[in-house]
């Protein structure tokens, strides 16, 4: 017997975690293991794991890195127990969110490769109109699921309000959208046979994201994406206009004073 499946087998003998939990463990373990390479699983460094990690960020969400880190350090934790090492490799290694904090922006090939494995069915068309929100507006995810019937209604699909404590923030969308959004709302009242509210009344944010995930993986994405990361990518682009736009009136600034003194003057 093996290490790792000497350490599952004490899971299981001991039942000390749930069955799901195990099979999460095994799975974390046997991709490490596969990553060593051969290299021998006592002989692993604190470098070694530092080196894993960043391996880990470059394909997965912080959720996925913080459970696969904690279960090396279940395992290694074990090891020191039975004295096959002296300390774990992964003792100093955080599993803070602040630590394993990606903040990494969904590229645009990937937003359509996921739009473009959306089905024909209800729920997925309303995941696909979800995303399209979310990359028009930059906004947050409880945002767009707090959209209101009424609201869009009122300015004729083609923006709404969104109250974010003190601030209230007019979001103007296409006329694209705005037709796939009326279109929607249409069909979903004809569907229910009434007027909505919420018209993502019957997805929650969780939800959303897993089934986000799995059509990544549908989609045959390198890494696993997660739908927070098309704010991070729009709130990128925002910056990177506003910077730009600060250049740009820095430049007129100075042409204008330039001409003042009569430099650049072609007269």
């Amino acid at each position: 017997m093996n290490l790792s499946n000497e350490f599952f087998y004490k899971l299981e003998s001991e039942e000390i975690v749930s069955r799901i939990s195990i099979e999460f463990y095994k799975k974390d373990i046997l991709d490490f293991e596969e990553y060593l390479n051969g290299k021998d699983i006592l002989e692993v460094t604190q470098e070694d794991i530092m080196v894993y990690l960043k391996y880990l960020k470059s394909k997965y969400a912080e959720n996925s890195i913080i459970r696969k880190i904690t279960s090396l350090k279940s395992m290694y934790k074990y090891f020191v127990k039975k004295d096959y090492i002296a300390t774990s490799p992964v003792e100093k290694i955080s599993t803070t969110r602040k630590h394993i904090k990606i903040g990494k922006k969904i590229k645009g090939y990937e937003i359509k490769a996921i739009l473009d494995v959306c089905g024909e069915s209800r729920k997925e068309k309303r995941d696909s109109l979800i995303i399209k929100l979310l990359s028009e507006t930059g906004l947050k995810i409880s945002e767009v699921l707090n959209l209101e019937a009424i609201r869009l209604k009122k300015n004729n699909y083609k923006s709404f309000i969104i109250n974010r404590g003190n601030e209230y923030i007019i979001t103007e969308i296409s006329i694209d959208l705005s037709h796939e959004l009326r279109e929607y709302v249409e069909k979903l009242e004809i569907e229910l046979d009434s007027h909505v509210d919420k018209i993502f009344y019957d997805i929650t944010n969780q939800n959303f994201k897993d089934r986000f995930i799995k059509y990544g993986k549908k989609a045959n994405l390198e890494r696993e994406v997660l739908p927070s990361m098309i704010r991070n990518k729009c709130i990128s682009e925002r910056k990177k206009e506003m910077l730009n736009s600060i250049k740009e009136n820095r430049l007129e600034e100075i042409r204008k004073e330039y001409l003042k003194i009569g430099i650049g003057d072609e007269n």
